[in-house]
């Protein structure tokens, strides 16, 4: 959203080529281009690859592209180079704005546009402040784009300092994959938190599942902001942990995934790719044994029925938060049965045998499906899907405080998976 605004920053101009390096100035120079024909300006778009060392790229047209660059000279337009960036070099923007050059574009109609304002001295192209000086450059506004009310930053884990008495109670976080969240300032009434979901249909879908879950009374009701964000009324309470599992609970549970499992089905043919990827974890995490994924009811899991994501409101309300994402958005599972779930509260509650049992039984008699016979691999995907999340994860957080709380849930996950194991080799014997 930064690059489409960008032609605010760019002097008056009727017309203008926009030239996004590849790869992801494919996507930024799209953007930019949009940007400008919604404030009136003609735009047209190429996108060119620059070849060589990574602190000496070039830069040729095509033909095609070189016809495109002579037809803006023509007609008087201003280019824009687009990229994310620049990186230690700097090259590549150097290179693309130095053959628009050579075709004849005027070097105070080229502007580069990048991710952030370079120090031209500590760039490893070759007489890079030189070069660069030349050509005037448009960093993008770096502020996070978000509603107006939304102004305490707790992402990135913090939330979790709001929540639980001490930090002995975090739960682990891959804090660098968290999506924006902010609190609205306490002098302006009920606060309000903000959870970024996603711009256009992205973010249209989770506010839709969101909104369901709510209005089946379990969770909060969500409202549509600016930027891709959704808000929720802040709720008074706690989020419960494994030792709170009683059956009330459990009952709970198995009513969510009852709801899911009616409301968030979905077509799909088979789990092909999800039981290839179960196999593959389960062999690297040296755990040998069988898994199965048997697909009978199949829908947008949840994805996350840990404990610490179900809240107890001081009226004694048991309600699931961020329900609308994780069960479709770029980790597995994906689209999955609705066992994906049932095994997830299972292994996060760290249910014993009798109490996965009732639990079973009562989703099994409210909706029909008795789920006892696939279970069992679902647990094992659902146990190694996170505990390599878990350590990859960890080995990415490495020295920070997240490292050891990833490294323990790892090791309760394997732990799950090693007991599975012996069971196996137990009845083999």
């Amino acid at each position: 959203m930064a690059y489409a605004d960008v032609i605010r920053q760019i002097p008056a101009c009727e017309r203008l080529l926009v030239v996004g390096i590849r790869s992801i100035g494919t996507t930024l120079s799209a953007v930019a281009a949009a940007g400008a024909r919604t404030h009136g300006t003609s735009a047209q778009r190429i996108t060119v690859r620059p070849q060589g060392h990574p602190y000496n790229r070039t830069a040729e047209f095509t033909p095609e592209e070189m016809a495109a660059v002579s037809r803006a000279v023509s007609m008087d337009a201003s280019f824009i180079v687009v990229d994310e960036g620049p990186g230690l070099s700097g090259s590549s923007f150097l290179a693309v704005a130095e053959a628009l050059e050579r075709a004849g574009a005027p070097t105070e109609k080229i502007m580069l546009v990048s991710a952030h304002e370079p120090n031209m001295n500590a760039l490893c192209a070759e007489n890079a402040a030189r070069r660069w000086q030349r050509f005037h450059c448009i960093p993008v506004a770096s502020e996070v784009r978000r509603p107006a009310d939304a102004v305490d930053f707790v992402g990135g884990g913090q939330w979790r300092s709001r929540v639980f008495a001490s930090e002995s109670e975090w739960p682990d976080a891959w804090i660098s994959f968290e999506r924006l969240k902010y609190l609205s300032s306490s002098g302006h009434g009920k606060r309000r938190f903000f959870k970024f979901a996603g711009l256009g249909h992205y973010g249209d879908v989770v506010f839709e599942r969101e909104k369901e879950v709510a209005a089946a009374g379990f969770g909060p009701m969500p409202r549509m902001e600016s930027d891709g964000f959704i808000s929720y009324s802040w709720m008074d309470g706690r989020p419960l942990a494994a030792t709170d599992l009683s059956p009330t609970i459990s009952a709970r549970l198995a009513e969510y995934c009852i709801f899911r499992q009616r409301v968030f089905a979905v077509e799909l043919s088979e789990l092909d790719a999800l039981q290839q990827m179960a196999e593959h974890n389960l062999h690297e995490l040296g755990l040998d044994m069988p898994v199965e994924l048997r697909l009978e009811h199949p829908v947008i899991a949840d994805g996350k029925m840990q404990p610490h994501e179900w809240l107890l409101s001081v009226d004694g309300k048991l309600l699931k938060t961020d329900s609308g994402s994780h069960g479709d958005d770029h980790f597995f599972p994906g689209p999955t049965d609705i066992a994906w779930d049932l095994a997830g509260a299972i292994v996060e509650w760290q249910m014993n045998d009798q109490q996965t049992m009732e639990f079973l039984n009562l989703y099994h008699r409210a909706s029909g499906d008795n789920a006892s016979a696939r279970i069992d691999g679902f647990i094992k995907a659902y146990a190694v899907f996170r505990l390599a999340y878990c350590l990859m994860a960890a080995n990415a957080m490495t020295g920070s405080d997240e490292q050891p709380r990833l490294q323990q849930a790892a090791a309760t996950y394997r732990n799950i998976l090693t007991r599975m194991q012996a069971c196996i080799l137990s009845a083999a014997v």
